[in-house]
């Protein structure tokens, strides 16, 4: 029996995950939100290959040190809304995060979907998604009177199942380097 594919994200420092977390549970439509605040760094792995992608996981997460991050403002995503991850002060983090997303998914670059062969352009959280074109803009206008921007850290990565909907944790991996 195959195995469903596996969606690899950057886990977020406890603020960051709540303030975004907040925002989706206010925003998203409650009848397709099933998860937190999450940053995806691939959206399907091979679920077939769950031994290889858990172990090269936790040796890049065990070889790196936390990231730091900056969520500097708010995206227009058509129908929906989400929050741009990267640096203004430090470019340094953008190149950090394409450098951990090109380790973590090299090993499997044949196997890769085409979504996960692009670029990786625009990281975000979603904090609205599938909505009508007027809603998110709405959302928008409301927002961006209110948006402060503020730094985070990434803390590791994680594995899940994609099932169709809500996702199947298989495994956090924290990045431990310079840690001790």
């Amino acid at each position: 029996m195959s195995r469903p594919p596996v969606i690899l994200t950057a886990l977020l420092d406890e603020r960051t995950h709540r303030i975004a977390t907040d925002l989706r549970r206010r925003f998203f439509p409650p009848h397709r939100n099933y998860l937190d605040a999450h940053l995806t760094l691939a959206h399907q792995l091979p679920g077939d290959q769950v031994a290889r992608i858990r172990a090269h996981a936790a040796a890049v997460a065990g070889r790196r040190e936390p990231i730091p991050v900056y969520v500097r403002e708010l995206i227009d995503m058509g129908k929906g809304t989400g929050l741009r991850v990267s640096t203004a002060a430090d470019r340094n983090t953008a190149d950090r995060l394409q450098a951990l997303r090109g380790e973590l998914l090299a090993p499997f670059a044949a196997a890769l979907a085409p979504q996960d062969r692009q670029p990786y352009r625009r990281p975000h959280l979603t904090i609205q998604n599938k909505v009508p074109r007027q809603t998110a803009q709405r959302l928008q206008r409301r927002l961006r009177k209110l948006f402060v921007p503020w730094t985070g850290t990434l803390i590791g990565v994680g594995l899940y199942y994609y099932r169709g909907g809500p996702w199947e944790l298989i495994d956090n991996y924290y990045f431990t380097a310079g840690t001790f």
